[in-house]
């Protein structure tokens, strides 16, 4: 049974119709990408998908739990993460704090717990800054835990957002446009990483513009246009059909380059 599956889901904005009919199944333990021109509609499907964005119609389904009218907080407990596109890291927190952001799902201690410091609240707190630590040390972060996310690298925040997102273990786990302002040893990187990460067996979904950092970590390929599928399968498979070709035509895809 897939791990992720979107049926039918429509969204539309008062008259405009963004996602049209759009389904989808994730297997589980794969890498999926997620493709279309500007407008196709990708971010708003991760919104709806993510609980951030209501469907019009359809369902989503969870590991076999219906996720669709769920609030975004409850479905990051059953084990969704995601990161965006545009950088949401906290200046005024350190980067483990910054981390440790991605833990409040996993505290079993309820606020008054840890307002009078009750027994037990240290301990949880200890497992939490541990939990942290590894997931900056699994980035390649560790040596940066106590510095300003402002002082890194556009690379190096990348991989801050993603240690967050896999701070509280999730099942699924959705990377909005990861590889966007990457050099090409920076994208090496990303590709190692995420293949770290499926190996220890979360599933990932992202949205992608580089056709060649997708055909290196993809194990298969969705595009989306207008709102609605139009191609789907192995990465050299689609970067060939003639449907993704025409709606991406004069725009580099093929190429590799950012069609934006």
């Amino acid at each position: 049974m897939p791990l992720l599956e979107v049926v039918d889901i429509e969204k539309s904005f008062g008259g405009l119709m963004v996602i049209a009919g759009f389904s989808m199944s994730v297997e589980r333990g794969e890498i999926r990408a997620l493709i279309g021109p500007n407008g196709a509609g990708k971010t708003t499907l991760f919104n709806v998908i993510s609980g951030l964005l209501d469907a019009s119609t359809g369902r989503v389904i969870l590991d076999s739990v219906d996720i669709t009218r769920m609030e975004a907080d409850k479905i990051a407990r059953l084990g969704l993460s995601r990161t965006f596109q545009i950088s949401r890291l906290f200046p005024r927190m350190n980067v483990l704090e910054n981390v440790l952001i991605g833990r409040h799902v996993e505290y079993r201690r309820g606020f008054w717990a840890q307002a009078l410091r009750l027994p037990g609240v240290r301990k949880e707190e200890a497992e939490h800054l541990d939990a942290a630590r590894e997931m900056l040390s699994f980035v390649g972060l560790e040596d940066k835990a106590e510095l300003s996310p402002d002082v890194l690298t556009h690379g190096e925040r990348r991989l801050l957002e993603i240690a967050r997102g896999l701070a509280h273990e999730p099942t699924l786990l959705m990377l909005d446009e990861p590889a966007a302002g990457l050099n090409d040893t920076e994208s090496r990187g990303l590709i190692a990483l995420l293949q770290a990460i499926k190996a220890q067996g979360a599933t990932i979904l992202l949205i992608e513009h580089d056709m060649k950092f997708l055909m290196s970590v993809s194990d298969k390929v969705t595009v989306i246009n207008q709102g609605e599928k139009i191609a789907e399968g192995r990465p050299d498979e689609v970067q060939n059909d003639e449907r993704v070709i025409e709606a991406y035509l004069g725009r580099g895809l093929l190429a590799g380059s950012d069609p934006s």
